[in-house]
Formats: structure tokens, C-alpha cells, sequence
């Protein structure tokens, strides 16, 4: 229990940081992307963000995006999972923001820098 607590605390942490960077009102194409789920079940069209983040193998990101949410952004699981990432409790830990792209990206490659691509059930 005590885990799941340090880790909830973490996420919000995490999230109150990149909630300073996420601006809605932006238009500067990298937060606010045009979402085109007609390319779902692929996460080819996600490469322009997940390259921007350099310190991670942008293929093995594109990879978990493709197996967690076919590349929907507004993907949802029976585990509570949220968005491209299919973050746990993703919702709960981070509002609708989870379902932005750029949010969502920003938060997995924080997730990534921390515990490698173990929190993704798609690795183990």
C-alpha cells in the first residue's frame, strides 16, 4: 500500500510539472496536434512528437504506442489505462490532459527516464 501512495504521490508530482508546460491555449502544432485516429492500430503518426524526446529509441516508442493503443489517443482499457500510453490510472492521476498527445508522450518519456520501458506490460 504504501508503494501505491509514493507512487501516486510521484505521478502527481510529475504532473503538476508538466502541467506548467502544457499550455491548451497553444498552437504551436507540438502540443495542440490534430488528432487523425483513421491511422489507429499504428503509431507512425505520433513520430514527430516521440522524436522530440532524443534520449529515447523513438522506434521502441512508436513500437509501445502501436501495441498499447493501436495509436489512439483516446484509447481507454478495462485496467484503467489512458491514452497513447495506456497510463495507469491516467485519469485519475492527470485529468483529460492524459488524452493530449503531447501530454501523454511527455509523461511516458518522464515514466521511461525513471524505469526504463518496465511499466509498458507489453515489455515484460
Amino acid at each position: 500500500m504504501e508503494l501505491a501512495v509514493e507512487r501516486s504521490n510521484e505521478n502527481a508530482r510529475m504532473a503538476d510539472r508538466l502541467s506548467g508546460r502544457f499550455d491548451n491555449s497553444s498552437n504551436n502544432g507540438q502540443r495542440n496536434m490534430d488528432v487523425d485516429i483513421s491511422q489507429s492500430g499504428s503509431g507512425e503518426q505520433w513520430r514527430p512528437l516521440v522524436s522530440q524526446c532524443t534520449d529515447w529509441n523513438g522506434e521502441e516508442a512508436l513500437w509501445t504506442i502501436s501495441m498499447e493503443s493501436g495509436g489512439n489517443p483516446h484509447a481507454v482499457s478495462d485496467t484503467d489505462d489512458h491514452g497513447l500510453f495506456q497510463l495507469h490510472n491516467g485519469l485519475a492521476e492527470y485529468g483529460e490532459k492524459v488524452y493530449n498527445p503531447w501530454f501523454n508522450v511527455q509523461v511516458a518519456h518522464e515514466m521511461w527516464q525513471q524505469s526504463g520501458w518496465n511499466p509498458w506490460s507489453v515489455w515484460n
